[in-house]
């Protein structure tokens, strides 16, 4: 009892409790079943994982921009997280052309960034698809909902 108490606490307060209650939601509609708390608490817990790389992807790209650029790293996040080409971007705040050199550089930064987030959504599909009983290709299309 008092697991499956303390496992609700860490639930309910954790900091994205309500995008994980919209999630366990979808979870279960799609895969006809309800999930119990030790399995929300082992998804939640999968989305946090992934989450965390997603963040720690980003500040390696934004830190890796920042030192090649010299551009504030607040600045760099804003234009990372658009579509469209992070060099093309900073040639346009900076009103020049940045050498091929450096352009290589932040590409192979934003590809860096890109497989290792890539990597950390199958793995976290393939671990949700393993609880919930639905396809990892499945959970893969359900994660930008929730800003994964």
């Amino acid at each position: 009892m008092t697991k499956h108490f303390l496992t609700l606490l860490l639930l309910v307060f954790s900091t994205s409790a309500w995008a994980d209650m919209r999630f366990f939601d979808q979870l279960e509609a799609k895969s006809g079943k309800s999930l119990t708390l030790d399995q929300r608490f082992q998804v939640s817990k999968a989305l946090k994982a992934c989450d965390d790389q997603e963040r720690d992807q980003d500040a390696r790209l934004v830190g890796e921009v920042a030192r090649l650029t010299g551009l504030p790293a607040g600045q760099i996040l804003q234009m990372a997280r658009l579509e469209g080409s992070l060099a093309a971007k900073i040639e346009s705040t900076l009103k020049r052309k940045l050498g091929e050199s450096l352009v290589r550089q932040i590409r192979a930064a934003e590809e860096a960034r890109r497989s290792s987030i890539q990597a950390a959504r199958q793995a976290v599909a393939a671990r949700l698809g393993s609880i919930s009983g639905l396809s990892p290709q499945t959970v893969i299309d359900m994660l930008p909902g929730f800003g994964l």
